[in-house]
C-alpha cells in the first residue's frame, strides 16, 4: 500500500508456510526488511514510526524481520519486540 516503509506479515503464527516464506523473501531480497505479526498482535505506529507492540496473551509476539550482517542460516534475523499485553 505503500503508508509505510518496509514489509509487513500478518497471520505470523496462523499458517505453517507463512513464516518461512516471509523470511526467505527478504532474505533473498524479494522483499525489504519488516515485521511478521501473530494473530492477535499490533503494531502502533506513530509519525511512520512503531512505538509500541501490543498482544492480546503473553505468548503473542511481533518481530523485526531483517537482513543479517551477522552469518546466519537464512541471512535473516528475527528478533521478537518487547510486547505490552493487554
Amino acid at each position: 500500500v505503500g503508508l509505510l516503509a518496509g514489509s509487513f506479515c500478518p497471520h505470523y503464527n496462523g499458517e505453517e508456510t507463512r513464516q518461512p516464506i516471509f523470511v526467505d523473501a527478504i532474505g533473498r531480497g524479494d522483499l525489504p526488511s519488516g515485521f511478521g505479526v501473530d494473530d492477535g498482535a499490533a503494531i502502533h505506529w506513530v509519525d511512520g514510526q512503531p512505538k509500541a507492540y501490543i498482544a492480546d496473551t503473553v505468548h503473542t509476539k511481533v518481530y523485526r524481520v531483517a537482513d543479517s550482517l551477522s552469518p546466519t542460516s537464512s541471512g535473516v534475523t528475527v528478533e521478537p519486540q518487547k510486547m505490552k499485553v493487554v
